[in-house]
């Protein structure tokens, strides 16, 4: 079993590995998806009242958000392409990030990362965002990041 904890505004973020995955947020738990394994690898990021769990092994993201004392699953994130969807996550305010790095855009296992708005309680992709110069295997989306109106994807394997 691995737990880790960290501090986020003051309040301790625990996460719990076993054969599933688990979050526990200021002694409220957050279950990422229901009761199945996300496997080795995942993400989150908490902003505000905001939890987005990155999911790559099942290409999906989770967002939870928080009204008052109570935290809430409002979505589930399925980008229809795969490309380990999840790898990496970001979220401020009503908009997210998540990356995909091993999407086939614009060559094998090139990269993406997509943005999603909220609308209420809706999260809607509203762009999918592709390296300009991308190649097979760039690994585009590799880590995300979105603070406001501000992104900022890592690419691991770029060549050029």
């Amino acid at each position: 079993m691995l737990i880790e904890i960290s501090l986020e505004d003051g309040v301790p973020i625990y996460r719990q590995i076993v054969n599933q995955v688990k979050y526990l947020v200021a002694s409220r738990q957050l279950v990422a998806h229901d009761e199945q394994a996300i496997g080795p690898r995942m993400n989150s990021d908490i902003r505000d009242n905001a939890v987005i769990i990155g999911s790559p092994g099942q290409n999906y993201a989770t967002i939870f958000v928080r009204d008052g004392k109570k935290w809430e699953k409002q979505a589930k994130i399925l980008p229809g392409g795969g490309g380990r969807f999840g790898w990496s996550v970001s979220i401020s305010r009503n908009t997210a990030i998540v990356g995909a790095p091993e999407t086939n855009d614009g060559g094998d296992k090139a990269g993406s990362a997509l943005i999603f708005v909220r609308s209420g309680k809706d999260w809607n992709q509203q762009v999918r965002l592709l390296a300009q110069d991308r190649e097979a295997q760039d690994h585009f989306g590799e880590t995300v990041s979105i603070d406001r109106n501000t992104v900022i994807i890592g690419v691991q394997r770029d060549d050029d």
